[in-house]
């Protein structure tokens, strides 16, 4: 809805699409935040790899394709029951 985000960014609006940084360092920069302060929720490899390398933090739920853990990535079969404090 309306107001939920403050911005969004498609790999359509940036030089290379995941698993290249360019999607999240171009978020970041919409909202003036160091990518190192951002939380990424991905479901992929792809999208880790993106992530991880634009130094997010990075939350992996996999949906399709298994996600093998790795440093910098924490990752949980699903959000439910996930708190911000548990992501800290």
């Amino acid at each position: 809805p309306r107001g939920v985000f403050a911005g969004s960014v498609t790999g359509d609006e940036v030089a290379n699409g995941k698993p290249a940084p360019d999607p999240y360092l171009a978020a970041a920069a919409m909202v003036e935040a160091d990518p190192a302060d951002c939380l990424a929720i991905e479901d992929s490899p792809t999208g880790v790899a993106s992530a991880l390398a634009a130094g997010c933090r990075t939350v992996v739920v996999p949906h399709v394709v298994d996600v093998a853990p790795r440093a910098g990535l924490m990752v949980v079969p699903t959000l439910a029951g996930v708190h911000l404090a548990d992501l800290v």
